[in-house]
């Protein structure tokens, strides 16, 4: 959307007549509230939580037990997206004075290419992947703080949004499994039988045990299928049948 004065979506001018953007999403960046924090020295003693953390081979007590990690380290309504600082300890992570609000947009209406709002989000995300230079309040030491992204968590909405699929009322609606929906014409519904009803042939039955799995090998892929669309009615089909809607 860089550049553009025509929304690609709605075919509305992003700008009024003044030349001001018709509406804002807030932004607020996550690195100086980082630097902040380490330079307090009672917060940096917080963080530390994570360094000083045993991990635990026979039960899951924190998410440095689990898996994920373990692999890593080898105005009306609106939309929040907010950041968890997990080198603070499990008790007071998720307070709310320790939430980091990294955006807010607003609505009545949710976002469309709700991507385009985290265009800063991921570039301070890239800029803290490689680390940039902290001062620790602790230790009176400069060192270099990295940060990854462990996961995401969200509601439906959210999460769909996120992950660019067609959503939970949709025929391919599922984030984890490639299942087939089936309209139910009593209430206009999808819904997701594993085997399904009789006189309906057009859905093939699955094995709880084994599902058609979505992975990151296939999000790839798809993408990479929807670059070459050209007209949105293959873009249309092409979301009907996958499930995953990209936006240009």
């Amino acid at each position: 959307m860089i550049g553009k004065t025509v929304c690609t979506i709605c075919g509305e001018n992003r700008y009024d007549s003044l030349g001001k953007p018709r509406k804002s999403a807030f932004y607020f960046p996550l690195i100086p509230r980082l630097k902040m924090q380490y330079a307090d020295p009672i917060r940096a003693k917080e963080l530390k939580y994570r360094a000083n953390y045993i991990p635990n081979s026979q039960k899951i007590s924190d998410i440095y037990d689990g898996k994920l990690y373990k692999e890593l380290i080898e105005e009306d309504d609106c939309w929040v997206l907010m950041m968890i600082n997990n080198n603070l300890s499990p008790e007071i992570r998720v307070k709310r004075k320790n939430l980091l609000v990294t955006a807010v947009i607003p609505g009545p209406n949710q976002p469309k290419n709700f991507n385009s709002f985290l265009r800063p989000v991921i570039n301070e995300l890239k800029l803290l992947e490689e680390g940039i230079l902290c001062f620790d309040g602790d230790s009176k030491q400069e060192f270099k703080l990295k940060s990854h992204v462990i996961f995401w968590c969200g509601d439906i909405p959210a999460i769909t949004k996120l992950m660019c699929i067609t959503g939970h009322n949709s025929y391919m609606g599922c984030r984890m499994c490639d299942l087939k929906g089936i309209r139910d014409l009593t209430n206009n519904h999808i819904y997701y039988p594993l085997k399904p009803p009789r006189d309906y042939h057009k859905s093939p039955s699955y094995n709880i045990r084994n599902l058609p799995l979505r992975n990151h090998n296939k999000y790839d892929k798809l993408s990479q299928e929807w670059q070459n669309l050209q007209t949105d009615a293959a873009k249309k089909k092409f979301a009907q049948d996958t499930g995953i809607f990209f936006y240009s």
